[in-house]
């Protein structure tokens, strides 16, 4: 089932112009335009209107979009049957955090040995990218940390709440004054460490968008020593006496020489497995899914 042209005319409509998507598709401006005009002619209405800057999905041209998405997922979703008939095929999952690594370490193994044809691609990136991926079709599921469930736009099943830690080096003039700490107020936490250097999740994380709306609802502004992608590199900084950080639970026991305190109220994200939209969910992916919850970590 060939659906390369219903790519070209989604890709118009996503770039809203003939270069852009011409570049994305890996084909010749003309070629592109050529088909479009071809189309257009067949169709016996314009698709698009062609302004100064960008071209616009005419009614016509929305009706043909909607039509090509229904194709393409009708296509995929055949895909997906056949390979379940036969235990063949693959899973593109996405994964945002180490512990979804860790997790996805243990489980293959006996998924495997029971669907021994099934390859399992791993995406591995941050929160931001893998909804990317999920909302382009890329992923199937993505095992991953949310920030905020009532914002989030996929369907999911809830794996766990993961609290979400304020850490320090175990030098620190808090911990040598009050060695008995276990958890801090915002307030306190903001008055005490407000002159230290702050080390920071990358944009674009749950970690990040989570420690970002604890700051703006007390006004305040964290200097930042560094911004990291890694909370295992985080650690390691914090350790160092480089600066403070806040460590998800799951990675609260992999280097020494750290402090760590609950925050009051607890500030937690939750972790899921999202899927992608219009994904029906098939005998491979339900024992992955399942194996999943089972895993210890969860329980």
């Amino acid at each position: 089932m060939d659906t390369k042209y219903l790519t070209y005319i989604l890709e118009i409509a996503k770039q809203r112009s003939i270069t852009k998507a011409a570049n994305n598709l890996y084909v010749s401006q003309s070629s592109l335009s050529q088909y479009l005009s071809k189309l257009e002619t067949e169709m016996g209405t314009p698709l698009f209107t062609r302004t100064k800057n960008e071209l616009i999905p005419t009614p016509a041209g929305q009706l043909y979009i909607e039509a090509a998405k229904s194709v393409i997922q009708i296509q995929k979703q055949l895909y997906q049957n056949v390979s379940s008939l036969s235990q063949t095929g693959q899973i593109q999952v996405g994964i945002s955090s180490q512990w979804g690594i860790d997790v996805m370490t243990d489980i293959l193994p006996a998924f495997k040995q029971k669907f021994p044809h099934i390859t399992i691609k791993i995406h591995e990136s941050k929160y931001n990218q893998q909804v990317q991926l999920l909302s382009s079709g890329k992923l199937d599921m993505a095992v991953m940390a949310v920030s905020d469930l009532a914002e989030f736009p996929y369907t999911y099943e809830f794996l766990r709440k993961e609290e979400i830690l304020f850490a320090i080096p175990d030098s620190h003039h808090f911990h040598i004054s009050h060695p008995d700490a276990k958890e801090i107020s915002i307030p306190d936490l903001i008055r005490i460490f407000k002159q230290e250097s702050f080390i920071l999740s990358a944009e674009g994380s749950t970690l990040r968008q989570s420690t970002d709306a604890i700051f703006r609802s007390h006004y305040f502004k964290p200097i930042s020593v560094c911004e990291v992608n890694s909370n295992l590199a985080a650690q390691r900084l914090v350790s160092k006496d480089v600066g403070i950080a806040f460590i998800p639970v799951s990675y609260k026991n992999s280097e020494p020489g750290i402090v760590y305190l609950s925050l009051s109220p607890r500030l937690y994200r939750d972790n899921v497995i999202a899927f992608r939209k219009g994904l029906n969910i098939t005998e491979t992916e339900e024992y992955m899914i399942h194996s999943i919850k089972q895993h210890p970590l969860f329980q």
